[in-house]
């Protein structure tokens, strides 16, 4: 019997720490998956953004080189290869404002910033204009040298423009660091609560162990008490069969212990108790009161 209790009692102990292991799994898991999410998204939408950016600025400034290249007198250069940078520097402000993704690996998100928008518009603009002056200074270049009023537009478009873009990437750098700043408070938030979360269940578990070190002691204590009672004592079932025999019952009856287990107690009937007393007894097995 003493194991028995025993065993129930560290089955329970091992269910619920069973339970709480598998809370404290699960929940881990949906912050490592919210943290990753949350970076996905980082990358998905300021990566792309970057590289487009980058990628007009440098088409920008590599077309107005070869523009004045041109202009000088350059014969390995041609307008259309010229027109051509201007087009992809366009095309790589429309690509960031449309989230376009040119990063293997990686899927563009458009932004929902309003104001970086605003900007990127305003560089699509300049990319515009700067390529209606250079036709038209490449229309005029007969009559209109360098340092000529329209050659004068022309560069300060080309700077503006230039501006423009360093601004629109000055911008980015300080949405990409808030953005960072932002996942690793929730990053250092997740794991402390992670951190939390194993110690109160570490704290839980020891007070469990230790209640349960308590109540075996009591339990022990109270079969001691019973296996050294002067009385004999049975436990039976709610069906009369006996569970437990104490020493002081095999000493009076001569029944081993193994030899009642799972016995009826009408096998002690001598005839000298009453009938009265053994329905009394049956009645008080039954109902499972002591």
């Amino acid at each position: 019997m003493k194991n028995a209790l025993k065993l129930s009692s560290s089955v329970s102990h091992t269910r619920k720490t069973i339970w709480v292991v598998i809370a404290v799994g699960f929940l881990s898991l949906c912050m490592f998956v919210y943290s990753y999410l949350s970076w996905q998204t980082a990358l998905q939408k300021y990566i792309p953004l970057l590289d487009n950016i980058s990628n007009a600025k440098v088409n920008l400034a590599k077309g107005h080189l070869w523009f004045e290249e041109l202009i000088s007198g350059d014969e390995t250069i041609q307008i259309e290869a010229v027109q051509e940078l201007f087009n992809k520097s366009f095309q790589n402000i429309n690509d960031s404002t449309g989230g376009k993704s040119h990063v293997p690996g990686i899927k563009g998100k458009p932004s929902t910033d309003l104001a970086f928008l605003d900007q990127l518009h305003q560089l699509e603009t300049m990319i515009m204009n700067l390529q209606s002056i250079s036709e038209k200074r490449w229309e005029m270049r007969t009559t209109s040298g360098i340092g000529s009023t329209v050659d004068q537009h022309f560069d300060e478009i080309f700077g503006a423009a230039q501006y423009k873009a360093e601004e629109v990437i000055k911008s980015l750098y300080f949405h990409i660091n808030t953005n960072l700043s932002r996942q690793r408070f929730i990053h250092v938030t997740i794991f402390g609560l992670w951190a939390a979360i194993i110690s109160g269940v570490t704290i839980m578990l020891l007070m469990s162990n230790r209640k349960n070190k308590r109540t075996e002691e009591a339990v022990s204590k109270l079969l001691r008490a019973v296996e050294c009672s002067p009385c004999t004592v049975l436990i039976t079932n709610t069906s009369g069969n006996i569970e437990y025999s104490n020493p002081k019952f095999v000493q009076l009856t001569g029944y081993s212990t193994k030899e009642v287990i799972g016995k009826n107690p009408r096998i002690l009937k001598s005839g000298i108790t009453s009938s009265e007393v053994y329905e009394q007894l049956w009645g008080t097995i039954t109902s499972g009161r002591e």
